[in-house]
């Protein structure tokens, strides 16, 4: 099981889902440069029954929250152009967005004190080392609120 690096135990579902209705998919952006990390983290959201959004980079990701609500962001750290650090920066920044205070959660594929911080630091709500599996993206989803189907 990929190791976690944090959680924020004092955030609670309404911050985050106040447009939710019971009904709703489970809304899903999955960022991340690789097309094969991309494929395997949508395959594990679809078995739980998420609607998965993907982008394949920073600028996609942002283009992305502009015309859909989140309920959940998974955002890769190390992508070229613009990483995942900036891009949650610039989505934590952005007055307008509807997703700003949706939970980011990081993927990387290494894990060191360096990232550990940047990712506190830029407003990502945890991060785990890839790969994800089933077992810990139902873990995510409780720890944040979303329903588990």
């Amino acid at each position: 099981m990929p190791e976690e690096w944090g959680r924020d135990e004092d955030l609670h579902r309404s911050a985050f889902y106040p447009h939710r209705r019971s009904a709703d998919p489970i809304r899903v952006l999955v960022v991340d440069d690789n097309l094969p990390n991309r494929v395997l983290v949508k395959s594990v959201l679809i078995g739980l029954q998420a609607e998965v959004v993907l982008a394949e980079s920073g600028p996609a990701a942002l283009a992305a929250c502009q015309w859909h609500r989140f309920d959940l962001i998974v955002m890769d750290l190390m992508m070229p152009g613009m990483s995942g650090l900036e891009t949650t920066q610039r989505l934590r920044a952005w007055q307008a967005n509807p997703n700003r205070r949706v939970p980011i959660i990081g993927l990387t594929g290494t894990a060191n004190e360096q990232q550990s911080a940047q990712w506190r630091t830029v407003g990502m709500n945890a991060c785990f080392v890839k790969p994800i599996s089933p077992a810990l993206m139902r873990d995510i989803f409780r720890q944040w609120g979303v329903r588990d189907r």
